[in-house]
């Protein structure tokens, strides 16, 4: 299982990527699905968001592993903390990206120059609200 955890927050790191100039993340409603342009993009193709599992305060969680777009993923991503606690982050904080072209620019000048310090996000139980551990932000060169 852990394992599997790891496989998704790599694969989710991978497709949100940290970067210096990012794209803001658009959150599709999940209940219905979406249309998107095919690969040579001549035409709107049908696409079904991936089901997951609902908390008691109406939020998704799960792996995340089969999601093909970010709007595909739970709002809680499965991932391991700091302590290797098993638990759930909100994506919405996971893919957090720069909210402007200056903030971005702060964001790229601060880790050139070393005086970046990573972000720690909460690690939560499927409930979205027990803190179970901590995860620190890796960059990626």
């Amino acid at each position: 299982m852990k394992k599997m955890l790891t496989c998704a927050i790599s694969a989710v790191s991978l497709l949100a990527g940290v970067s210096a100039v990012s794209i803001p993340l658009a959150y599709a409603q999940k209940a219905e699905p979406v249309a998107y342009k095919d690969a040579a993009m001549t035409e709107v193709v049908e696409h079904s968001a991936v089901e997951y599992k609902i908390n008691a305060n109406g939020q998704s969680y799960g792996i995340g592993a089969h999601a093909e777009y970010v709007s595909d993923l739970p709002d809680l991503v499965a991932a391991v903390g700091d302590n290797g606690v098993e638990g759930y982050v909100y994506a919405s904080e996971f893919l957090k990206s720069p909210a402007n072209p200056t903030e971005a620019l702060e964001y790229k000048k601060k880790i050139e120059s070393g005086e970046y310090v990573p972000a720690v996000i909460n690690v939560y139980e499927s409930d979205g609200k027990t803190v179970v551990d901590t995860l620190t932000e890796t960059l990626s060169q």
